[in-house]
């Protein structure tokens, strides 16, 4: 039942200008009568000028323009000075704050000197380690109290019971 009143109110160009929409609307595609954009399109540019635009451009790329009309329009709208030259202003000293931090920790990295330019560890790190491979371990009375084994059970070192720890072995019980 929506999609009749659609089609039958046609695009939201010929419905702002009071007219039946033609089956080969140049609009119609572009700005569905449910959207609010063509609005904004049509305050900024004007009917005519939005469908010479359209019309001049091949069909592939009439999505695309209709998409930027619409992005101008609005940023237009909310900055009435700048328009989208103030987006694109903001983003530009976006990039050039990020090369700035870019050039000062290059900066940061090159006063640390070539070791903080080495490779990572991890390319080292499975190289076996001479001084670790060559060490055996202490023979068994060496080995420290905690460890060894007393009447058939190791002993290991007690751990503090804490309040909580003790809350949930009474609770247990």
């Amino acid at each position: 039942m929506d999609q009749q009143k659609e089609e039958a109110a046609g695009c939201a160009a010929c419905n702002r200008m009071h007219r039946r929409c033609p089956p080969n609307c140049i609009f119609a595609p572009y700005f569905p009568v449910t959207s609010r954009s063509f609005d904004y399109v049509y305050h900024v540019y004007g009917c005519s000028n939005v469908g010479k635009i359209l019309q001049s451009l091949p069909v592939e790329q009439r999505k695309r323009a209709a998409e930027s009309l619409v992005f101008e329009a609005e940023a237009r709208i909310r900055h009435p000075v700048l328009g989208c030259v103030g987006y694109i202003y903001l983003l530009q000293q976006h990039l050039a704050q990020i090369d700035r931090d870019i050039q000062e920790a290059e900066t940061q990295i090159s006063a640390a000197g070539p070791p903080a330019m080495s490779p990572p560890l991890e390319q080292h790190y499975w190289h076996p380690m001479p001084q670790l491979t060559a060490m055996a371990a202490p023979p068994y009375h060496e080995q420290p109290e905690d460890l060894l084994l007393v009447t058939g059970a190791a002993t290991y070192p007690s751990i503090p019971k804490t309040a909580d720890s003790a809350d949930a072995s009474a609770s247990t019980r």
